[in-house]
């Protein structure tokens, strides 16, 4: 009878909860621990470093282009026609109804003549503006008397080019037995054929 109860008890206590504490499966657990954070030093030592750029060049300042007459070879010499223009001036006042001198010098014309026209900016025209063409002296030298820009073309402050203008056979063709001076100014909305201007000045409308 001891020998039973003995077991028995040694069995009741087996059975209490104290004694699965002792086990090996209840191994307590014990959490991982949170990765830490990078500090800010080990970041800035891992950062990609940027390479600096630098600001695009700035582009450059635009310039008007300058006006050039175009090459023109006189007939049977090869040689480009020149056309220096020495008055009037740029910016010189003209009168509207009043004739004008122009003047200059020209090289390796050939047979070709010198015309005067004159270009109305603001109604974008040509006026054939001489009173027929000029002789040239041996020098090179000429002038030719042109008539004024006409007083119902415009207002005092208007700009005008005046241009020297290369006639060739066929430009003189088409200026031949047009009426001249006396206030006729033959209009064209282009320039005809064979006529090339060789030098232009700016003029502005006014009494000087």
């Amino acid at each position: 009878m001891s020998v039973v109860t003995t077991i028995g008890v040694a069995s009741m206590l087996w059975a209490m909860p104290g004694r699965h504490a002792e086990g090996p499966q209840a191994t307590a657990r014990v959490p991982s621990a949170k990765p830490s954070s990078p500090s800010l030093e080990g970041l800035a030592e891992h950062a990609p470093t940027s390479t600096p750029t630098s600001a695009p060049p700035l582009a450059p300042e635009t310039l008007l282009p300058t006006w050039r007459p175009p090459a023109v070879k006189a007939p049977g010499h090869g040689q480009v026609t020149a056309v220096e223009l020495t008055r009037p001036a740029d910016g010189d006042l003209i009168d509207e109804d009043r004739d004008f001198t122009v003047e200059g010098t020209v090289r390796n014309l050939g047979d070709a003549d010198l015309r005067i026209f004159i270009y109305a900016v603001e109604r974008r025209r040509f006026y054939l503006a001489d009173y027929g063409p000029e002789d040239i002296d041996e020098n090179g030298r000429w002038s030719i008397q042109s008539t004024g820009i006409g007083y119902e073309f415009g207002d005092d402050g208007d700009a005008y080019q005046v241009q020297i203008v290369r006639a060739d056979d066929t430009c003189r063709g088409r200026l031949r037995g047009l009426e001249l001076g006396d206030d006729h100014y033959p209009e064209f909305s282009v320039l005809p054929d064979g006529c090339q201007v060789r030098a232009q000045v700016r003029v502005i409308e006014g009494e000087k």
